[in-house]
């Protein structure tokens, strides 16, 4: 449902407040609704937002690299994976990430101890996000 609401890019109208605070806090310099419309109590991302973008399910569990990405947002999901399943995931994130991309992780998952933590530095820690150092 999230993946399919993304990449339709319309929201309930209420959200708007919310996304517009996220956006400027995240460094956004002109007004969110530069860039979307609204209608009907909702509103709608325009279409050039989602150029670069690729909205797909992937099995961790099962599938390979996907991409080259920028971004990885995986929160709350490796708590419930046994510790070989968790390394596979990580190596296949590790992997999936250019050089300085990130990973951002759930607030009770970690990179320490793991066979790939010395591939990443903290970038906010207290959000648990990481930012992909250079293949050795």
């Amino acid at each position: 449902m999230a993946l399919e609401e993304a990449a339709e890019g319309i929201y309930p109208a209420a959200n708007a407040r919310q996304f517009s605070e996220n956006y400027l806090r995240a460094g956004g310099r002109r007004s969110l609704s530069h860039y979307f419309h609204s209608r009907y109590e909702r509103i709608k991302f325009d279409e050039s937002l989602k150029r670069n973008v690729t909205f797909a399910s992937h099995n961790l569990s099962t599938d390979g690299v996907f991409a080259e990405v920028q971004l990885i947002l995986c929160r709350n999901v490796l708590i419930y994976f046994n510790d070989i399943l968790q390394d596979r995931v990580l190596q296949l994130f590790r992997d999936s990430l250019v050089h300085k991309g990130f990973l951002c992780l759930g607030s009770k998952e970690t990179l320490a101890r793991t066979g790939v933590e010395a591939d990443f530095e903290p970038f906010d820690a207290s959000a648990r996000l990481f930012r992909r150092r250079a293949p050795k």
